[in-house]
């Protein structure tokens, strides 16, 4: 594994958007599929905005079917669980924390793992030198 798709990317590269980075776009596809993985809590993250109508598709379940079967899924695990939550991640703008769980959730599994970030989340991309988190956009 060397890239950790955030959530925003994989529906991006999953649904055959255009909407990725020139540099995303082009390294996602030159990788082999093992290179690539999602944390399981974006197949959620995917479900939560189909279910809000964010997402329309005609089918959510068997959308979420095709892309787990698709795409490497790394699983959480207590590691993961206790990284995300014990992190120090001040918000860009200085006021507070920056307390979104899929993001620190793939933040901790990119620490753990030593995995390149694919994402446009300016969040991310502020907190990602401090934190030790390599990201790729």
């Amino acid at each position: 594994m060397t890239y950790l798709l955030d959530t925003h990317t994989l529906w991006h590269h999953a649904s055959g958007g255009d909407e990725l980075s020139p540099q995303a776009a082009a390294r996602i596809n030159e990788a082999a599929v093992t290179d690539l993985c999602v944390l399981d809590i974006s197949l959620y993250e995917l479900a939560r905005h189909m279910a809000m109508g964010r997402i329309e598709v005609e089918d959510p379940l068997e959308t979420l079917t095709v892309i787990e079967d698709n795409y490497p899924i790394l699983r959480s695990n207590a590691a993961i669980a206790w990284k995300s939550a014990s992190m120090d991640w001040p918000k860009q703008n200085g006021k507070g924390q920056h307390l979104d769980p899929a993001d620190r959730a793939i933040f901790a599994a990119a620490l753990l793992f030593q995995l390149t970030v694919v994402s446009a989340d300016k969040e991310m991309h502020h907190h990602g030198p401090a934190a030790g988190v390599s990201l790729l956009w």
